[in-house]
């Protein structure tokens, strides 16, 4: 390739596929490598994963959660809508730059 990476990969997974892309950042291999991590963990529910990554992080972004968990950004935004709709979390300012809120059940 052009700026010397690997290829993309394509790896079957539960409900889709993930793709694996290289970058000369660091940052984004710090990304990837914590997505690896995420795979090994226990069978969790989805949710619980991220209302975990929500108490942890409220400024978390929807694509940072997608990354850590392992479902696409789609499935993080119904996961989402979802713990709104029973009130276990709550947005707080604007949809850039506000953050959620993790209510006590």
């Amino acid at each position: 390739m052009e700026a010397g990476l690997p290829q993309p990969s394509f790896t079957n997974i539960s409900d889709g596929f993930m793709v694996t892309v290289y970058s000369s950042q660091i940052g984004e291999k710090y990304l990837v490598s914590d997505l690896k991590t995420n795979f090994r963990e226990s069978s969790e529910k989805s949710s619980e994963k991220i209302l975990k990554e929500l108490r942890n992080n409220g400024h978390v972004t929807i694509l940072e959660l997608s990354l850590k968990i392992g479902i696409s950004t789609r499935a993080i935004e119904k996961q989402l809508d979802k713990l709104k709709q029973t009130g276990r979390i709550t947005r707080t300012g604007p949809d850039n730059g506000g953050y959620w809120k993790v209510n006590s059940h």
